[in-house]
């Protein structure tokens, strides 16, 4: 018979059993997990419910209005968005889950919740920079600038171009204040900005809208579909009809676009000059064919933004070069479109960069240390 000491020890043992045991491993991550497109979709869903005050502070004045008591509220409601937001970008992958299907009707709503997203984001590391938090901000900058690559990876032109415009908000942002960033802050976005996911490119941006064009056209046709009379306007698919009822031979003309698109993505690997050249000869080949002229995109204006783009991220790359070493930094960074350094011009708070880029009547520039340019 066991002794009452032996029995307590047994029982002691029995309820000790379960701390014992090995730990428990991990739940299984589920196969979609990798995909940063679904931590986006939960980061705009816990962005700061719509009301004026909000529209107020994040779709016209978050970078100039003062954080008072409403604005830093705002920050405090985007906490849990942009905590989301930021475990996102750590991922590689982005597959956004569009398809072809409404052709040029396809919805693609993650580019207006991308330029909220960004607004939120931006709003905050303004309110960081301003407080001395300049290595945070810095985190909220680098999100923006991979999200801006990720919404255009791969994507028709419209989400190309956003990319290219939250790209420029953060660049904005960032320019404003890189003369009071810490060395750390400084180093830090230094070596975010040269670990940036691949972006969408134009080229690759025609292949899409190709799809979303005449290949899905042809599909409709070949099926005897009429639903893509819904995904024009009405003006639009009044041409559209004009055009099957007198063409001879509809496909045909239809395949005849796609060169277009292949050849206008291999000339944007040209010099800008020769590339607006041999542009104006394609499209003198394209006025023969109808749906041509319907289907295919303004490829000189995204083509323009394009260059734009490359012009400032070479810019701000400049900038920070010289708030971390001096003017003579400016050697290191040639203007792609010029010919030398960007011009440098000295500012009271700052200093102003200027390409020879030019689009319309303005130049590609980055303001340094200035407050928000009009």
């Amino acid at each position: 018979m066991l002794s009452r000491q032996s029995q307590f020890c047994g029982l002691v043992g029995v309820l000790l059993l379960p701390l014992a045991a090995p730990a428990q491993t991990t739940v299984a991550k589920s196969p979609l997990a990798d995909n940063a497109a679904l931590k986006y979709w939960q980061a705009f869903d816990q962005m700061p419910k719509p009301s004026p005050e909000t529209s107020r502070l994040l779709d016209a004045d978050w970078d100039t209005i003062p954080f008072d008591a409403a604005a830093l509220k705002i920050c405090e409601e985007g906490d849990r968005a942009l905590k989301l937001f930021h475990r996102g970008t750590r991922l590689e992958r982005c597959d956004w889950g569009t398809d072809y299907e409404d052709g040029p009707a396809t919805l693609m709503p993650q580019v207006q919740k991308a330029r909220e997203l960004t607004r939120l984001a931006c709003f905050r590391a303004r309110y960081r920079m301003e407080n001395g938090k300049h290595e945070e901000a810095v985190d909220d900058l680098l999100d923006v600038f991979i999200l801006a690559r990720h919404v255009g990876y791969k994507s028709p032109l419209i989400a190309l171009l956003v990319g290219y415009a939250l790209d420029t908000v953060a660049i904005d942002t960032a320019a404003r204040h890189l003369p009071k960033m810490s060395t750390r802050a400084l180093n830090k976005l230094v070596a975010g900005l040269d670990k940036l996911p691949p972006g969408g490119t134009f080229r690759e941006a025609l292949q899409a809208e190709k799809q979303f064009g005449p290949i899905w056209l042809k599909t409709q046709l070949k099926q005897g579909k009429g639903e893509w009379q819904g995904a024009f306007g009405k003006a639009e698919a009044a041409r559209g009809l004009l055009m099957l009822a007198g063409a001879k031979d509809p496909l045909k003309l239809l395949e005849e676009c796609d060169p277009f698109y292949d050849e206008s993505g291999r000339l944007s690997a040209l010099p800008r000059a020769e590339f607006l050249a041999k542009f104006a000869e394609l499209r003198v080949k394209m006025a023969g064919n109808p749906f041509a002229k319907t289907l295919f995109p303004a490829v000189e204006k995204v083509y323009d933004a394009d260059c734009r783009l490359r012009a400032r991220r070479q810019l701000f790359r400049a900038a920070i070069a010289i708030v971390q070493g001096g003017k003579e930094k400016l050697l290191d960074y040639p203007d792609p479109f010029g010919k030398g350094p960007f011009e440098y011009v000295e500012l009271p708070t700052g200093f102003e960069l200027k390409s020879k880029f030019t689009y319309g009547n303005q130049t590609a520039r980055l303001f340094v240390g200035v407050p928000k340019q009009n």
